[in-house]
């Protein structure tokens, strides 16, 4: 942690805590409506009326009107729930009706008002006495009268003068308030709190042995004040019996209020002794107390004091970088928010909440709280907070299109940046940081220019900057010397302020570039920055350098040692996106596609062409990156919950933001352990991505099996054939445009014809089958990538005939992890079917038919028994899909429309029926079915299509096909064009009932394929071909 950033941080925190105990009294429970209580009272000719008004636990003003309305009196005391106001009326000479008026803003549910009145008639000296001090009592009670402090000492003088004619007459009680209100007065308007404090000794002194704990328990929190003044002020004096006055002056009123059942007053003493314990630094005892006096506070529903203290835990918890019990306390008070009816006070609780997932690197769970946030907010300057806090995490989860959107509504551009006013509310410096960025990613260079330069207009770390510029210079003109002299600028920068990370970083980049000067790629130096930033405890740092000294390494002629790192890289980049998602934030998606490339480019470079191992370490190589491409941090993998890392977490967000100074080692071990314990379980769930993992696969093939594979990209077309001999990888010829090729044949595929179809197809065929046609076996299993992902590759042509005529094709979309993929194929007899599909909009009407599709009404026809189970039209929604029919079927056949996204793999959904709240439709996506635990030895989706293509050419099958897969599903059918009709009909119920012969899946769907193509002679093509069978 950073030492200086946590000590400002902790007295920013304890100056605005310390100013919580008064606010409390005078603004809790102002959002509540006032409540009055009124009362007529009737004053003889010739007697003076004193009006005692009493309240339990409320802090109130009383007006006193005449018969004609005029106003009287009007008084008041600030600061206290237990204070009863004296308001004295003189003799009119007349009978009169007074109208009496309570007004309270400050009170609770508990809160009672009651009304004394003492008839005086003057007639003597002692009653003139007596009438003189309830006077003198009631002006020093009067409100709106004193500005100045000579006014104030009127006031007091008033009081003062009132309690001694009071001793007179030996009424202690009244004396007592007397003495009080003026001590109240002195503390709260002359800040003399040596006065105030010698006072309230007195009256302790003096209350000893009485009973009247109303007045000593006003005292003991007026006294706490006028201690906590003399404490900020350096004037407290303690001694060995006292060491700590304030705390236990706080401690007998915490006391007494229990005892006297003053619920609001002991949380408020509560409250005063946490905030002095804070101030203390004691952040322990702090707690406790907050605790405490939140507890109570939440029991009499004083739900904004409550949520006061909250605020206080909330300001303590951050200071001590505890992200959970900071979250938990904001949650407490959103809950208290919402019931209050939300607004402004709750935006804001949403956006600290968002802020705190987005430091430990939750940003679905943030983007979700925010969006809520944008919802309730009613403030231009919250909104745009909001819209901020929304761009940075959409950027570090690598959604880059959606931070431009939210940067713009928060009012972040390059073009117009220099005309922005300093605006403390949001780091526009971070922000422009961030667009230049996402500009030098899509290749905008000319404004990735304008937004750096933009940036520099703000406060930033010059060693950062000029590390990004390289980058910028990097991306924009390749390795040249202009990036070279930036990086080595930023190592120099680095080494002045102390950045450390930095200043390794560069380093490595420096000699990366092969522009070494002055020694700065000496050997041992750059073996000490690898080792620093391998063991930084700071992910993305650790997986750049492993980066870089491969280049340095392959630079030096040890290709060897690079293909080493290489493995360790991926590994480690694996074991973060699986257990970690989200810790390398928007760095995966700025790097991940070139270090991809870097990395197989390399395995491919070192390995030979043929059969053997060296065909085997390439493929090895690239399922590993495939496997990593594959995650998405808004579909987290089964199991995986950020909650139980979050320990973790804060410390990487802790260990991230120190930036100068010493960088605290212990900190980094602990990470570098903590990772190292929750690599165990890891590691033994992707035992199968090894060398001896993909042996095991590649064995458990019949002769007649063969494994299949392609990466196609604008620099390389690589084919791989698996066999129980071995790997054979095999090139193929002018990689961009085959790929160009493919990307085109797939944008044509619902589009074209038959003939256009065939001559596509033909082409293609040559281009991806010739170079690996004489080792392809009869059964394929194709592990699909990239643009190949869902294209219909047995539809291929090759030397006159489709791939489905020669070949049973099945796509593996987790190889190597099933050692046994015929086994997946197998159904067997299948029980239990449910069939779901044709959603409806909503209509509140009573349904007087069953609406049908023919679809549902065929499939069903083949499966009529006892284990069938239709769900359809109004019926269809969500809770259908997370019971024991559908759970526990052999055969899900969903024939609802849908979309497979593998860009954005959270997004695919199934349509289902409408409801009250959606009328027109809801969706049905892979995290509702993630959790679940299927039977299927068989899902198909007959309705779905496949759309945004991923822009990576690393990307596996994801969404809805991996999901259903995961929750145990044998295989997956799935429709990639959306197209249906009678003919695509025809084609499932003739695959069904060949598969309730054959009893596998594979067989089924081939036979079923070529008997459409016989029974419509090559016409209708991509009724079938739009269908793709996919196991684990």
């Amino acid at each position: 942690m950073n030492t200086s950033r946590f000590r400002t941080g902790l007295l920013l925190m304890i100056a605005v805590i310390a100013g919580v105990f008064a606010a409390h009294h005078s603004f809790a429970q102002t959002s509540r409506p006032p409540i009055t209580q009124e009362y007529l009272v009737r004053q003889g000719a010739d007697e003076d009326l004193l009006i005692t008004i009493n309240a339990f636990e409320a802090e109130f003003e009383s007006r006193i009107y005449g018969q004609a309305g005029e106003l009287l009196l009007h008084s008041s005391v600030t600061g206290s729930r237990l204070v009863p106001v004296f308001q004295y009326v003189p003799s009119s000479g007349e009978q009169r009706q007074l109208n009496i008026g309570v007004t309270s803003s400050q009170y609770s549910a508990q809160s009672q008002f009651g009304l004394e009145l003492t008839r005086l008639t003057v007639w003597d000296d002692r009653s003139s006495a007596l009438a003189r001090a309830y006077g003198l009592l009631s002006f020093g009670m009067q409100a709106g009268t004193a500005s100045s402090g000579s006014n104030w000492t009127v006031k007091i003088d008033s009081l003062i003068n009132a309690g001694r004619i009071f001793q007179q007459f030996g009424m202690k009680e009244m004396r007592l308030w007397a003495n009080f209100l003026a001590a109240h007065l002195v503390e709260l308007h002359l800040h003399d709190h040596s006065i105030a404090y010698s006072m309230t000794r007195e009256m302790l002194r003096d209350l000893q042995g009485s009973r009247l704990q109303k007045i000593e328990l006003a005292v003991l929190q007026l006294q706490s004040k006028a201690l906590i003044g003399l404490k900020r002020t350096g004037a407290l004096q303690t001694s060995v019996d006292n060491p700590d006055p304030v705390q236990a002056v706080l401690s007998r009123a915490v006391a007494l209020a229990a005892s006297m059942g003053f619920q609001f007053e002991q949380a408020s003493a509560l409250n005063a002794s946490a905030v002095e314990y804070a101030v203390q630094s004691d952040l322990a005892r702090a707690l406790e107390q907050f605790q405490a006096a939140v507890t109570i506070a939440d029991s009499v529903g004083e739900t904004e004091f409550a949520t006061e203290i909250r605020e206080s835990m909330v300001q303590i918890h951050t200071s001590q970088g505890n992200t959970p019990a900071t979250g938990e306390v904001l949650r407490e008070i959103e809950t208290q928010l919402v019931e209050d009816g939300g607004g402004d006070e709750l935006a804001l609780n949403l956006l600290a909440q968002g802020r705190l997932l987005s430091r430990s690197y939750r940003y679905k769970e943030a983007i979700i709280v925010l969006g809520q946030a944008l919802v309730h907010e009613n403030n231009s300057a919250i909104r745009r907070q909001v819209n901020f806090d929304l761009a940075r995490a959409f950027y570090e989860s690598g959604r880059f299109d959606e931070s431009l959107a939210y940067f713009r509504l928060a009012g972040v551009e390059a073009v117009n940046s220099r005309q922005n006013r300093p605006n403390t509310m949001i780091d526009m410096g971070d922000g422009l940081r961030i667009l230049a960025n996402i500009y030098r990613f899509k290749a905008d260079y000319e404004r990735m220019r304008e937004a750096r330069s933009a940036q520099a207009g703000y406060q930033t770390d010059t060693s950062s900057y000029l590390y990004e510029q390289g980058l910028d210079e990097l991306a924009a003109a390749g390795k040249s010397q202009k990036a070279g002299s930036f990086f080595s600028q930023s190592h120099a920068a680095a080494v002045r302020s102390g950045h450390l990370d930095i200043q390794h970083l560069s380093r490595l980049r420096v000699c990366a570039q092969g522009g070494a000067v002055d020694g700065l790629c000496r050997k041992a130096a750059l073996r000490e920055s690898f080792d620093w930033l391998s063991r930084s405890g700071i992910p993305r740092f650790s997986i750049e350098a492993m980066w870089l000294w491969t280049q340095i390494l392959v630079s030096g002629g040890q290709q060897s040692s690079a293909v080493a790192v290489t493995d360790k890289l991926l590994n480690q980049l694996h074991f973060l996106r699986h257990s970690l998602p989200g810790v390398l934030g928007s760095w995966y998606r700025e790097n991940s596609q070139a270090l991809f490339d870097d990395c197989l480019d390399l395995q491919l470079r070192h390995s030979s062409q043929g059969r053997g191992p060296n065909g085997a370490a390439s493929l090895l190589a690239i399922t590993k990156i495939r496997h990593i491409g594959n995650y998405s941090d808004f579909l987290l993998s089964p199991g995986i919950d950020p909650e139980d890392t979050e320990a973790l977490r804060m410390q990487l967000a802790q260990r991230a933001e120190v930036a100068t100074g010493t960088v605290p080692q212990s900190l980094a071990t602990n990470i570098n352990q903590r990772l190292e314990e929750i690599r165990l379980p890891f590691d033994r769930q992707f035992a199968y991505l090894s060398k001896a993992g993909m042996q095991d696969f590649l064995r458990s093939l019949s002769s007649d099996e063969t494994l299949l594979t392609y990466h196609i990209s604008p620099t390389t077309a690589q084919v791989w054939v698996g066999s129980k001999d071995g790997v054979a990888r095999r090139s193929i010829k002018n990689p961009a445009d085959t790929q160009a090729t493919v990307q085109a044949a797939r944008r044509d595929l619902a589009g074209i014809g038959g003939p256009a179809l065939t001559r596509k197809m033909n082409s293609l065929g040559k281009r991806l089958l010739d170079p690996v046609e004489d080792l392809l076996a009869k059964t394929i299993y194709l592990v699909p990538a990239g643009s190949l992902l869902g294209f219909p590759f047995d539809a291929l042509r090759a030397r006159g005939y489709l791939v489905v005529q020669r070949h049973t094709v099945i796509n593996l979309a987790s190889f190597p992890a099933n050692p046994n993929p015929a086994v997946s194929l197998v159904t067997g007899t299948l029980d239990n079917v449910f069939i779901a599909g044709h959603p409806q909009e909503y209509s509140g009407a009573f349904a007087t038919r069953l609406d049908t599709s023919p679809e549902i009404s065929a499939v069903a026809e083949i499966f009529i028994g006892p284990g069938l189970r239709i769900v359809q039209g109004v019926a269809l929604l969500p809770d259908e899909f997370q019971g024991s029919d559908f759970q526990q079927a052999d055969l899900l056949h969903l024939s609802m429309p849908g979309v497979i996204n593998p860009r954005y793999p959270e997004q695919s959904s199934l349509e289902l029926s409408g409801d009250e709240y959606s009328p027109l439709g809801v969706l049905l996506r892979p995290v509702d079915l993630q959790s679940q635990q299927l039977s299927a030895k068989l899902v198909f989706l007959s309705a779905t299509r496949m759309e945004e293509y991923s822009t990576s050419n690393f990307s596996a099958p994801s969404g809805l096909i991996q999901v259903f897969l995961g929750a145990g599903a044998r295989s997956v059918i799935v429709n990639t064009l959306g197209e249906g009709g009678e003919t695509a009909q025809s084609f499932i119920t003739d695959f069904y009932r060949k598969l309730k012969i054959s009893g596998n899946v594979a067989i089924a769907f081939r036979n079923a394929r070529l008997q459409y193509m016989e029974d419509n002679h090559d016409t209708g093509l991509y009724d079938w071909a739009g269908y793709q069978l996919f196991i684990d």
